[in-house]
């Protein structure tokens, strides 16, 4: 049985003659063949007209090579005098199509290239060649004339002898151009990839076990493989959808066709996880990734430059963030026109003002064609920035909560401020528990996370403690001690050390628990309470512990929300 990519066709194929061949390539075809479906490429280079596209088939093989297959259903007639090409279908209607042999032989040329241009495959020789695929035409009738060569297409007859049929449409194979298995897996991994998602899990009747890998979900894949040949798009999802995963994905699947990529986000915590999360494979080629949030790229490029910055000192430094930093950022950009990139991916983009928008644009090598992908969620947007993003159609939706518990994503959508509501995706998960606030906060801290580490078995790492304060204002300080241990505000917390961060300055990262402390301060916030809600709640993968009391939410409240 050949091996399928996907293993199964999606469901969103409407042809019929290829959902019918799918399953025939699937039954009929041995192990040696690698069959993949549906196989769309943005290429990078910028002066071919066929750099964006999608192929039917393409099937591999150790000795054949490649051959790419277009399939086209109904009766197929073709018009000596004009050279245009019909379909009928079951009704009787006739539609004009194009010329499937062009289209095949466009596609060859295009899923070759894109393998020789990527640094992971472009060592692979291999022989290579195209046809096309009538499942309704018999083909011993021979209906498109003497110019074309019978051993170029398959049809119905050919259905029951589909291997022969394949081997045919390859022709003689090459003797001295073969491909191991290696250099079918660099293809596959490179048209058509799949991925894992390994990540940390909890003690005990949690997870029961010490790992746990998490797939993308069929939706998510479906949706980065129908934008695989659009240059922009917008991905809006809830908390907990994957879209920071789609974007690694997104980020790495345009390293491995060549491409310098930029991926970059808001958050500085974000930015740091970000970075180990796309070298965690090691492979060379998502070296072309460059990793950094927003304001550390300006500051880079501003030093690249020669017009170094310095942060205001004494006084209110958000208007150097929001006006002056990216001017200069802008200066330094016409300054270096090396440093230019194929493709910008953007996380967290319902954090980016109008004119940051600008200033990445500007780092496209080809602005007009260069690849732009923003990934974002609405409800996050507790900075209260309103930037126009650069992609004018609409976003696409992912309404899957896969990151929490179902018991966590009922908590979570109490403060969700729009309809309709995500679905949760995740296991039933452990009830909220809330902790009345005590006379001293280390004291019931303290007992919180005795109780996680010595009653549950966890460790300190799968634990961030959150706070709507800022770290001057908040009564837990750097070095609290919490009995044996300690609360530490650094980004790298290790050893007995737990992690304690603002809300604000966690957006976008996850553990496993999330004790949410002096959330009475919520209720001091009115306009934002429910987005900080929203987004503390959500850091949390099996379970949330709240000291003091979440305000009741604004719509339960008959408060009126308005989305920034």
């Amino acid at each position: 049985m050949a091996r399928m990519f996907p293993k199964s066709i999606a469901p969103g194929t409407t042809s019929k003659a290829e959902r019918q061949l799918f399953r025939q390539f699937q039954e009929q075809l041995p192990d040696e063949f690698t069959v993949l479906h549906s196989v769309a490429w943005t290429r990078r280079r910028r002066n071919r007209r066929d750099s964006d596209g999608e192929a039917d088939f393409v099937i591999l093989h150790p000795t054949l090579g490649l051959l790419v297959i277009e399939v086209k259903g109904g009766q197929i007639t073709v018009d000596g005098s004009t050279g245009q090409w019909n379909s009928t279908d079951t009704r009787g209607h006739v539609h004009n199509i194009k010329n499937p042999f062009d289209q095949a032989r466009n596609s060859m040329h295009s899923v070759v290239g894109l393998i020789r241009e990527s640094p992971a495959t472009q060592g692979a020789s291999f022989a290579f060649t195209y046809g096309a695929a009538f499942p309704s035409v018999r083909i011993d009738d021979h209906p498109f004339g003497a110019g074309i060569d019978p051993t170029m297409w398959m049809g119905s007859s050919d259905l029951n002898a589909i291997e022969a049929a394949v081997r045919r449409m390859y022709g003689s194979p090459g003797n001295q151009l073969k491909l191991n298995q290696s250099d079918i897996a660099a293809i596959v991994d490179l048209i058509r990839p799949t991925r894992q998602i390994h990540r940390l899990g909890l003690a005990a009747e949690m997870l029961e076990g010490e790992e746990e890998v998490v797939e993308l979900t069929e939706r998510q894949y479906d949706l980065l493989h129908f934008m695989q040949s659009q240059r922009r798009a917008r991905i809006e999802g809830c908390a907990g959808s994957g879209k920071t995963m789609l974007a690694i994905e997104k980020a790495r699947r345009l390293a491995m066709q060549g491409f310098d990529v930029l991926l970059t986000c808001y958050n500085k915590g974000l930015s740091g996880w970000l970075q180990q999360r796309m070298r965690i494979d090691g492979r060379p080629e998502f070296e072309r990734v460059t990793v950094q949030h927003y304001h550390d790229l300006a500051m880079t490029m501003c030093n690249a430059a020669g017009t170094p910055q310095t942060v205001p000192s004494g006084v209110d430094a958000s208007g150097f963030w929001e006006w002056d930093l990216p001017q200069a950022f802008m200066d330094a950009i016409a300054r270096l026109p090396d440093r230019r990139y194929d493709a910008i991916v953007v996380d967290e983009g319902q954090d980016f003002a109008t004119e940051w928008w600008i200033t990445l644009e500007e780092l496209l090598r080809d602005p007009e064609v260069g690849v732009f992908y923003i990934f974002h969620d609405d409800n996050q947007r507790i900075y209260h920035r309103s930037g126009e993003m650069p992609v004018p159609n609409a976003p696409y939706s992912l309404d899957t909560n896969c990151r929490n518990t179902m018991r966590i994503h009922e908590a979570v959508m109490d403060y969700y401020q729009d309809t309709p509501k995500p679905r949760a995706g995740g296991p039933p998960g452990r009830q909220m528990q809330v902790v009345p606030r005590g006379p001293s906060d280390s004291e019931t801290l303290r007992g919180v996370v005795a109780d996680l580490v010595d009653g549950e078995g966890l460790k300190p790492d799968n634990m961030v403690v959150l706070t709507p304060k800022s770290r001057s204002r908040s009564s837990l300080k750097e070095g609290m001690k919490l009995g044996n241990r300690s609360l530490t505000w650094e980004d790298d917390a290790s050893g007995a050390a737990i992690r304690v961060s603002t809300i604000h300055a966690f957006k976008g990262l996850e553990r496993d628990v999330v004790i949410l402390a002096e959330a009475d301060e919520l209720t001091r916030k009115r306009e934002e309470r429910d987005m900080l809600c929203y987004v503390g709640l959500s850091r949390a993968k099996h379970h949330i512990v709240v000291i003091g009391a979440l305000p009741e939410p604004a719509l339960a409240a008959g408060e009126t929300v308005v989305n920034q």
